[in-house]
């Protein structure tokens, strides 16, 4: 990432806003002028405040220090100020505006910021930004009316006032009372002050990075894993996770869509997408992040393996969110991290089987293969292992409880090969290959 970084700064041409720091100070010793943080003892949102190059909206999310998974580790990626930049700029939220044809990013994209110095170190990075053609892209950086904590230092409040057009209010703030029912909730309202009915959109982008890992994999209750970008309209689950490794690994990100579990009050969007969040071409071409509405999922990249984004769209292409004068509408989603799928709340039946993910401790093995697997509910499970031409060799049936657990099957007894294993339980089933030495 730092790399691209570098790329980005040599190619940009923007215009300078400057800012001085306080002389004789570098950027790593007062870099945390140019944040507000919302905070509660297992999470910790980072917003860029009016100083920030990047300011004031961005936003990242880590752990606190009462957190599981350890202090300071990424959700959303982030840049900290041990590199000489609080940087919170990677997710962001675009506002359309379908009546007036602009497209508002809620952050800054031109300025300088002197270092140790005095010389001026560009970061422009939202100035790589493309907007969608037909529209005008405009940050509103101009448009700032304020930033102040609430609920004590458990939330940050921006505000833009873009005057005959609308009133913009985002809202990060950490939420609960312990571990189990803390979330990180994002939400943004847009209010109608034009005098006549307008349409309007609402983009939220978040740069997913599951502790370091930026190549996050998906996991939904209805497909399963993933590691291919894709879409959906009126996305059909409830929630989806991400996690470091392909079939779960030791770290998951839960995201919401419409899960309305521990008192959270979701707006459901009329689009979800997982996909790429950019690549070296134009630079930082084809992905989610350089584009401010557009999605650029059909292009079925992996994901997985690269640099994962998820983006939530409310008033999307050709179902814009119509509001009278004066009329608001809000837009709020959640996300919360843990060491293992416990939080996972099973829908009604139909809604997807139990198996959350299922891995082997090896591929290639030579006395047991050791099957890890997750489950969101108690099952009958079944675990086969079949040779080349489909012969089932090894067999186990036993009821599994919910949550993960580990399954060891002999195998020194078989001839050297590949051989398949196949997980089911409760209808659902999960095959993998391995190989025997």
């Amino acid at each position: 990432m730092m790399i691209l970084i570098t790329c980005a700064l040599l190619a940009s041409g923007a215009t300078k806003h400057e800012y001085s720091h306080e002389s004789g100070t570098s950027l790593k010793m007062d870099a945390s002028v140019q944040t507000i943080s919302a905070t509660n003892t297992w999470y910790e949102g980072i917003v860029a405040d009016p100083v920030d190059c990047q300011g004031p909206g961005t936003y990242s999310f880590l752990t606190n220090s009462g957190h599981p998974w350890g202090d300071g580790l990424n959700i959303l990626f982030y840049v900290p100020p041990s590199s000489g930049y609080d940087a919170p700029w990677w997710s962001y939220t675009t506002i359309r505006d379908y009546t007036g044809t602009r497209e508002y990013i809620l952050g800054y994209n031109e300025c300088c910021e002197e270092d140790q110095w005095g010389d001026c170190v560009e970061w422009p990075m939202l100035d790589l930004v493309a907007g969608t053609p037909g529209y005008t892209l405009e940050d509103a950086y101009p448009y700032r009316t304020g930033q102040v904590n609430f609920n004590g230092t458990a939330g940050v409040r921006t505000t833009w006032s873009i005057s005959g057009v609308m009133d913009i209010t985002e809202e990060i703030e950490m939420t609960g009372t312990m571990f189990d029912n803390s979330r990180i909730r994002y939400t943004v309202i847009i209010t109608n002050r034009s005098g006549s009915g307008r349409n309007f959109g609402i983009r939220g982008f978040f740069d997913i990075n599951v502790a370091g890992n930026d190549g996050a994999y998906f996991w939904d209750p209805v497909n399963g894993w993933r590691q291919d970008e894709e879409g959906w309209n009126n996305p059909p689950f409830r929630y989806y996770v991400v996690s470091e490794v392909y079939g779960g690994g030791t770290r998951y990100i839960y995201g919401n869509i419409s899960d309305s579990s521990y008192g959270m009050t979701p707006t459901k969007p009329d689009r979800f997408s997982y996909a790429y969040w950019g690549d070296y071409s134009s630079p930082f071409g084809n992905g989610l992040w350089c584009n401010a509405w557009l999605d650029c999922s059909a292009q079925n990249r992996n994901v997985g393996g690269t640099d994962a984004s998820v983006a939530y769209w409310w008033g999307y292409d050709g179902n814009p969110i119509y509001l009278n004068p004066n009329q608001s509408f809000t837009a709020t989603t959640y996300f919360f991290a843990s060491p293992q799928p416990l939080d996972i709340q099973e829908g009604p039946a139909g809604q997807g089987g139990p198996i959350f993910g299922v891995r082997l401790a090896s591929p290639v093995v030579r006395e047991d293969l050791r099957v890890i697997y997750i489950l969101t509910r108690e099952a009958d499970a079944r675990v086969g292992l079949y040779d080349l031409s489909g012969r089932e060799v090894v067999c186990l049936a036993r009821g599994l409880a919910k949550g993960q657990g580990e399954i060891s099957l002999p195998v020194a007894e078989l001839p050297v090969g590949i051989y398949y294993l196949r997980f089911e339980a409760d209808g659902d089933a999960r095959t993998l290959r391995f190989v025997k030495q």
